[in-house]
C-alpha cells in the first residue's frame, strides 16, 4: 500500500449525534404511535452515520480507491486511467458527501475545502476531498510513474 488515509467527518458525526439525541428525547414525550415512527427515523440516522462517518482514500500499485464509512459507497479507479492529478480547493457550496458537479464531474468529500482533482483519460473528472491533498497527489504521481 503506497498511501492510505482516513478522514473523519466530525461535523457530520456531531450533527447526526445531536439529531439522534433530539429524536430520542422526542420519543419519550410523544404519543406511542408517533414515538414508534420517530424511533424508526432515528435508526435511519444511525445507519447514515455508519455509512458516511469517514472517507478513506488509498493508493496501491494499480488503484486509487475512495470509500465512505464501511465501504458501501466507493469509487475505484485504475491508475492507468488517470491522465492528471492536482491539488485544488472546492467551492464552499459544493458541500459534503457524494455530489455531481456538472462539468467538474463527481466528488466525494467528507469535510473541508481541500481536494484533489483528477482528469481521466476518457475525459471524465473526479474530485476527492482530503485533508492531505499534497501527500495524496504525491502518492498518485509516484504510483503512476511506475
Amino acid at each position: 500500500m503506497k498511501y492510505k488515509h482516513t478522514q473523519i467527518g466530525y461535523v457530520v458525526l456531531v450533527s447526526f449525534v445531536v439529531l439522534f439525541a433530539f429524536i430520542y428525547f422526542m420519543t419519550k414525550t410523544a404519543a406511542p404511535d408517533l414515538g414508534l415512527v420517530i424511533n424508526s427515523v432515528s435508526y435511519v440516522f444511525l445507519l447514515l452515520v455508519v455509512l458516511f462517518c469517514c472517507l478513506t482514500v488509498s493508493v496501491d500499485d494499480r488503484y486509487l480507491m475512495a470509500s465512505f464509512g464501511i465501504g458501501l459507497f466507493r469509487r475505484k479507479i485504475l491508475l492507468s486511467e488517470i491522465k492528471s492529478a492536482e491539488t485544488t480547493k472546492n467551492k464552499w457550496y459544493y458541500g459534503w458527501g457524494i455530489r455531481y458537479l456538472g462539468t467538474d464531474g463527481w466528488m466525494f468529500n467528507i469535510s473541508g475545502l481541500d481536494a484533489i482533482k483528477l482528469e481521466l483519460k476518457n475525459g471524465k473528472k473526479f474530485r476527492i476531498g482530503t485533508d492531505e491533498p499534497a501527500k495524496l497527489v504525491a502518492a498518485l504521481k509516484s504510483s503512476m510513474s511506475k
